[in-house]
């Protein structure tokens, strides 16, 4: 028992070690791996950040392979929508298209809903250009939903911009407004100042588009003191646009001009301006920006969900570890248990056997000494009772026949009680017979009466007998 129960601990032991060795083994080769995948899309950041989108193209799909290869799923999703903006940027809208179905659908698998929320908000981007309002509408209700429960006030902006954005389209101005007062205060809480920019500058159209030309002046105002510090190029360029417009409604021809004339040297600028592009790209510098930024926290937020994993998988092997212990200590001490369990119903059986053996030689003896000692009784009682049975033969008188039969009753009692303890040995050896023999209830009681007589006068007792004849 010891020795089968020593090499069963010593295969799971063996086969424990194997494993965490394995494990090892892999997560080494996935950290590698994923190391790897993390320097190519830093890289990408910088590229993009440089508008080298050609070489940031190639180092996402060198990542995404690499993801592939890993079976990372995550950062599969990750590569292929970033890629899906980068082809947004180019006006490639068939690629970009391609490249977000891919994401959303491994998005969806992975469950990663923070991604699928972003993929939502680029799928909009995409109909928004093609003027396919009602589909950009309902991406943007998927994106919140699948949004509700994550901290992105940046992607929150985003999605009320282009609501904003449809409600312009369809000349619901006052909603466009109430969409970019919701989108504001996401970006403030965000500190997204492009996002800020952006959404003061569509402000602005809205209400001049409801005569409300100071507030969409203020508004304006707002948008280019933010691209003027942080060079929003295409942002200062719209507004100079929406400026002139409100000079032209509120018939201000000098003021219209001027602003016209704003518009049209920093348009010039930057098509001066050198791009290295994929294709015809209309190239937003703070989009590009907003780009990187995604990217950067979609590799930090992977980064910790992978070392998030990581840690729940240490804590998984060291449970495991601490469960097969607890199991070997469990089988161990179960082991040691049943062993003196077995000793001591082996020592208690023996007791057993010996205990019955000597009950047997008891009963035996006992069977023995009763047969012997009852017969050596009847012996002398069956003179006793043939001597009495000749004496009331002999014409005793009345006073010697009563004591005669007294004696007669007592003598045929205690042969009774002999024949009994006979009666008993063969009960007990299942050799009783049962006998019917017809007596006189009156003379049995009689004879108990007469030998009980004395002994009850001398007690100053009176014994009375009522027999029914009947």
């Amino acid at each position: 028992m010891a020795s089968h129960f020593s090499r069963l601990t010593f295969a799971i032991l063996v086969l424990v070690t194997g494993f965490l060795h394995s494990q090892e083994v892999k997560d080494t080769a996935l950290d590698v791996t994923n190391a790897k995948i993390d320097s190519l899309l830093n890289i990408a950041v910088t590229a993009i950040s440089r508008s080298d989108y050609s070489r940031s193209i190639t180092l996402l799909e060198s990542a995404r392979e690499l993801a592939q290869d890993v079976d990372n799923k995550k950062y599969v999703g990750i590569t292929s929508h970033t890629l899906s903006k980068l082809y947004l940027h180019a006006d490639d809208l068939v690629n970009a298209k391609l490249e977000n179905t891919r994401a959303r659908s491994i998005q969806e698998e992975t469950d990663d809903k923070e991604g699928i929320g972003q993929s939502y908000i680029t799928a909009s981007d995409i109909e928004l250009i093609e003027g396919n309002y009602d589909k950009a509408e309902l991406y943007l209700a998927a994106a919140t939903a699948h949004l509700k429960n994550a901290y992105r006030p940046d992607l929150e902006a985003k999605i009320h911009l282009n609501k904003a954005c449809i409600a312009f389209s369809n000349k619901q101005y006052n909603q466009a407004i109430e969409e970019t007062d919701l989108s504001l205060a996401q970006a403030n809480l965000g500190q997204n100042d492009y996002l800020t920019a952006l959404a003061y500058s569509k402000k602005a159209k809205a209400l001049n588009k409801l005569s409300r030309y100071n507030e969409a002046l203020s508004a304006t105002v707002k948008a280019q003191e933010i691209s003027r510090k942080q060079d929003y190029a295409q942002i200062l360029l719209d507004t100079y646009r929406t400026t002139s417009s409100i000079a032209q409604n509120q018939n201000k021809p000098e003021e219209a001009e001027k602003q016209s004339k704003l518009y049209q040297e920093l348009k010039a600028k930057l098509a001066t301006r050198s791009k290295v592009v994929i294709a015809t790209t209309r190239d937003n510098e703070a989009e590009k920006v907003l780009l990187s930024e995604n990217l950067t926290k979609d590799i930090a937020r992977e980064k910790e969900n992978r070392e998030q994993g990581k840690m729940l998988g240490k804590v998984l092997i060291i449970s495991m570890i601490t469960s097969l212990s607890l199991l070997i200590l469990s089988l161990y001490k179960n082991n040691n248990l049943r062993a003196r369990a077995n000793e001591l119903l082996q020592a208690r059986n023996t007791e057993l056997i010996i205990a019955k053996d000597n009950a047997e030689k008891a009963s035996m003896v006992k069977a023995q000494f009763l047969s012997t000692i009852t017969h050596e009784l009847r012996t002398p009682m069956y003179a006793v009772t043939g001597l009495t049975h000749l004496l009331l033969t002999e014409n005793p008188t009345e006073e010697q026949k009563k004591h005669l039969d007294s004696l007669k009753f007592s003598g045929e009692y205690l042969l009774s009680l002999i024949n009994n303890i006979l009666d008993l040995n063969k009960l007990e050896a299942n050799k009783v017979e049962v006998e019917q023999t017809p007596f006189s209830l009156k003379k049995r009681i009689e004879d108990v009466l007469f030998a009980l007589g004395k002994s009850a006068k001398d007690k100053g007792n009176k014994i009375h007998l009522e027999f029914d004849q009947d």
